[in-house]
């Protein structure tokens, strides 16, 4: 058995030798006598697919998840009730997501979360009840925490380049839109009781308090409902203003609901609706629909004697995320889509009445933004998140209040 084993171990050393003795004859031959080498089989280079960044697969991630939960639950004030429907609707059809909204009842939705129920995601209010409201309740989280696309989360392609709050601590009421037109006092006027060029005439918002001319013939909302904080904070308008607007003398009709302050103005009984806030974008729907009645804005070609100012007082330009939503990544998809260009755009295109402008600034289409209340390159206006519009609302809306009581004895 050992003999052959060895005889078998010496076969094996005999075929290597030969084979390394081949091999060596292979190699000078070619080199001496330039032989190529037999040609090798190609194998196909393999294609590398490139990662996906970040925002990509965070975004498939987030819609596979929402498209899970299947529902957005959306709380739109009375002021952007109609006007942005179409919006919100666009957003389910496009990604599969059944769309409630309900219409801001405030008092209503702040009691069921303090009974433990949280049936809303995402909150459309004016400046004013999301600050002295929902913020105090700790309803909101901070907004940046669900921005991810790109292009909400770049600055510089915003107004200011810096995204714009209305709450002062910058966090939890996000402003995506402003009112930028020729006077910093947002007014509305019938068309048969006063002609639109001679309220283009008017240089002041001082002329709106001149009881020659307007006595008896104004409308506008209760200051119990939070208007006019932003006079009073506004450097060129003031208390002084509020006195003379709140005067008997001038006799303003004040109401707390839409329906009279509409009617009055459409019908005629009032020449001028001031102060309205979200009551305004009724009146641009029935303007559209034919009805007589303008801004002071559309007809005021050059800006007033008073600092401009990116008005923002109404619902439909701030939004809050409410925490402990039912649909969190619904409610994060919705956010970052509404915020990015598509959704902006889409904004200010099919919104059921005139809109204001986004504050991105990388925008082209304004179908439904009036090019009266489009920002005008070089002017300088008074920013939404100026301190003096943003800080101790409360304390501003008791001031309110009390000039009120003062002029008015009641």
């Amino acid at each position: 058995m050992r003999d052959i084993l060895r005889e078998n171990a010496r076969e094996r050393g005999q075929r290597v030798a030969l084979l390394t003795a081949a091999m060596s004859v292979l190699a000078l031959l070619v080199a001496t006598f330039g032989f190529d080498e037999p040609a090798r089989a190609q194998t196909p280079p393999v294609k590398s697919t490139p990662g996906k960044a970040a925002w990509q697969i965070e975004w498939e991630k987030t819609l596979a998840a929402a498209q899970k939960e299947r529902e957005l639950k959306v709380d739109l004030s009375a002021g952007s009730f109609a006007q942005y429907r179409p919006v919100i609707e666009l957003f389910g059809k496009k990604f599969g997501i059944r769309t409630v909204i309900s219409r801001g009842e405030v008092d209503r939705l702040l009691a069921e979360r303090s009974a433990g129920r949280y049936d809303v995601d995402i909150g459309f209010y004016a400046r004013s009840q999301a600050v002295t409201r929902f913020i105090p309740a700790r309803a909101f989280d901070p907004m940046a925490k669900v921005f991810f696309l790109p292009d909400v989360v770049d600055t510089s392609l915003w107004w200011g380049r810096r995204h714009v709050y209305a709450d002062p601590e910058g966090k939890y009421a996000f402003t995506y839109a402003a009112g930028a037109d020729t006077t910093p006092l947002e007014v509305q006027f019938n068309t048969e009781r006063i002609a639109p060029e001679k309220m283009a005439a008017l240089e002041s918002v001082w002329n709106i308090v001149d009881p020659r001319r307007f006595k008896g013939q104004i409308v506008s909302y209760h200051p119990e409902e939070g208007s006019f904080l932003v006079e009073l904070a506004h450097p060129d308008i003031g208390e002084k203003w509020l006195r003379a607007f709140f005067s008997p003398e001038l006799g303003v009709v004040f109401h707390t609901n839409a329906r009279p302050i509409v009617d009055g103005l459409a019908k005629g009984k009032f020449t001028l609706a001031v102060q309205i806030a979200g009551i305004a974008r009724q009146l641009d729907r029935l303007s559209a629909d034919g009805a007589r009645v303008m801004r002071w804005g559309e007809v005021r070609t050059a800006p007033v004697k008073e600092a401009l100012i990116l008005r923002n007082p109404a619902a439909s330009h701030n939004f809050g995320l409410m925490n402990r939503t039912p649909n969190p990544n619904t409610t994060k998809l919705f956010v970052n889509w509404f915020l990015s260009k598509e959704g902006q755009t889409a904004r200010h295109n099919i919104s059921a009445s005139a809109t204001d402008q986004s504050l991105r600034e990388d925008l082209t289409d304004f179908k439904m933004v009036p090019e009266s209340r489009r920002r005008k390159p070089g002017t300088k206006y008074l920013a939404p998140d100026d301190a003096r519009f943003t800080e101790d609302l409360t304390a501003k809306q008791a001031r309110v209040l009390e000039i009120w009581q003062e002029v008015r004895g009641r």
